[in-house]
């Protein structure tokens, strides 16, 4: 089921690198629902480059990696990180990407994972930028999310 953005939930955590769209922006994530593990929540992340393909990351545990492959981000997830490569999607003219969670499946490397109750799970939304005209990723900050009931 769908549910309206009502309300941010979760704990935001790590800082995002700066982004190409301006001197002093980095990418910046939320995510709205009510931690239900029966509701579709929504991640929104702001503040990127415009025009820029992007799509969700989703672990378990947190983790903090500088420059991941060669990205001018952060990677602040650890352990089976899974993507919503089915997600897909473009920054448009304002620099926003906005994706659906479905914490009864959640994409992990071996296939979907459903969240448990009192399940952390972590997110972060991966976008293409550019440094002096040269093509590479970032990333937004993280968001941790409990699921109840």
């Amino acid at each position: 089921p769908f549910i309206t953005p009502i309300r941010s939930v979760g704990v935001q955590y790590g800082e995002a690198l700066l982004t190409s769209s301006d001197d002093d922006a980095t990418g910046w994530m939320r995510i709205f629902g009510n931690q239900n593990r029966s509701t579709t929540h929504i991640a929104q992340a702001i503040d990127l480059p415009p025009d820029v393909f992007g799509f969700l990351l989703v672990s378990r545990e947190p983790g903090q990696v500088n420059f991941p492959g060669g990205s001018s981000g952060r990677l602040l997830l650890g352990g089976q990180i899974g993507r919503y490569v089915d997600q897909i999607t473009s920054s448009g003219t304002f620099g926003r990407m906005s994706f659906n969670i479905d914490p009864f499946d959640l994409p992990q490397p071996a296939g979907a994972a459903s969240a448990l109750v009192n399940e952390t799970w972590h997110f972060q939304a991966w976008h293409r930028d550019s440094v002096n005209g040269q093509p590479t990723s970032n990333l937004t900050n993280g968001v941790r999310v409990t699921f109840k009931n």
